[in-house]
């Protein structure tokens, strides 16, 4: 009684949701979901199809937009060529792990140093990290592989834009802190 603690340094870092989803197949009927090559990332849930009439069925689990599919029918590797796969066996299926993502805001001091990312050009999805870099050593929840860096210093890129312009201006400006808001 009477003692204050800061709960920000009592909480662990926050991690995405997780579940396992079985998702019946029918001839003929579309999952109704659009889903980034290679990363898994849902890109679309369209109004019709399989996965949007779950989600109206059971929006405790719906599946949304940003969310990733890390896992089809108990194997890992790239969702999509997974998904024609499986359909194109005609399984009566599926089951997908979906990860919820995440937003952080990480804040990196340069000091004229190297940042140490690699960033994937298109998706700004993070593939890299130096060791010994700025990133590497930045607290918090960090950066991890992964990641993908949708704003710096809360410029985020239009439409058919990539993160990368925002992040070579921010370094070669020598911006610091570099504050990057990621979706992990």
């Amino acid at each position: 009684r009477g003692v204050s603690q800061d709960k920000t340094t009592m909480e662990p870092h926050p991690v995405p949701q997780e579940w396992l989803i079985d998702i019946p197949l029918i001839v003929g009927k579309p999952l109704g979901i659009s889903v980034m090559e290679s990363t898994g990332v849902l890109t679309s849930v369209h109004r019709t199809g399989i996965i949007p009439e779950m989600n109206a069925r059971n929006p405790e689990l719906a599946v949304q937009t940003d969310d990733r599919i890390t896992e089809v029918n108990g194997v890992a590797g790239d969702p999509v060529q997974l998904l024609k796969k499986s359909l194109g066996r005609h399984d009566k299926a599926l089951r997908l792990r979906i990860c919820r993502p995440i937003y952080l805001e990480v804040s990196v001091d340069l000091n004229g140093e190297d940042l140490g990312l690699v960033v994937e050009k298109s998706t700004g999805t993070v593939t890299a990290i130096r060791d010994g870099s700025a990133v590497a050593r930045c607290g918090g929840p960090g950066v991890q592989i992964g990641d993908r860096v949708v704003k710096v210093n809360g410029r985020e890129p239009g439409e058919d834009d990539s993160i990368m312009p925002w992040l070579r201006l921010a370094v070669a400006g020598g911006v610091s802190p570099l504050e990057l808001e990621l979706v992990r």
